[in-house]
């Protein structure tokens, strides 16, 4: 149960199903979102989340400039078709 509601979940292997509880368990304990909680993103609020991590990645030297140019110039085409799509 999620907020008083009954969550029904299927899965084709036992042990996704058994991580996916573990997965909750642990967000109940953290005070996090649990998966069945998460909120829809449009594919704008995914593309600057995916700038601002690599923007955070080069400062914190885990990756160089140049590989997160290259992740910004890979988004391009995904965006022509993604735009409309939320995840």
């Amino acid at each position: 149960m999620v907020n008083g509601k009954t969550v029904t979940k299927s899965f084709l292997r036992k042990e996704d199903a058994k991580a996916f509880i573990v997965s909750c368990k642990k967000a109940k304990d953290t005070g996090t979102v649990a998966p069945v909680e998460e909120k829809d993103v449009t594919w704008e609020q995914a593309e600057k989340n995916c700038l601002e991590w690599w923007k955070q990645a080069v400062v914190l030297k885990e990756i160089k400039q140049s590989t997160a140019d290259f992740y910004k110039w890979q988004m391009i085409p995904l965006g022509a078709y993604f735009q409309e799509k939320t995840f």
